[in-house]
């Protein structure tokens, strides 16, 4: 698991996603990161659908 963390925290920080739930992602649980992830995806394939 802290490898998908690792991995999901880099990917946030190369996006320029600074904060996850409130709070700095070096902070941030899996779960965060993960809910964070989700956000930009949906915005992304918002952007892409219209």
């Amino acid at each position: 698991m802290r490898l998908l963390r690792e991995i999901l925290l880099s990917k946030l920080l190369r996006l320029g996603i600074t904060e996850a739930c409130g709070k700095p992602v070096e902070e941030a649980s899996l779960a965060e990161l993960q809910d964070e992830w989700a956000r930009f995806e949906r915005k992304r394939n918002e952007r892409r659908g219209a």
